[in-house]
């Protein structure tokens, strides 16, 4: 399966990391000390090596951007 760069972050999607790990986009928010940084919320529906399934993370839209594809 190729994976494709994602262009914009949807809602709802589901992406995956390069090393197979797949995720889903739960909602948007930004960062409380700077509002001009934008967030991705995401869940993981797979255990990873130190979370179970479904734990939620946070992480800057401009990295989720470089770390995961379509």
């Amino acid at each position: 399966m190729e994976l494709i760069p994602i262009r914009e972050v949807t809602v709802g999607s589901t992406y995956y990391s390069r090393h197979g790990t797949v995720v889903t986009v739960r909602g948007r928010s930004w960062y409380g000390n700077n509002c001009s940084t934008a967030m991705i919320e995401y869940t993981t529906p797979n255990p990873t090596n130190d979370k179970a399934a479904g734990h939620r993370w946070v992480l800057e839209e401009s990295l989720f951007l470089k770390l995961f594809r379509e």
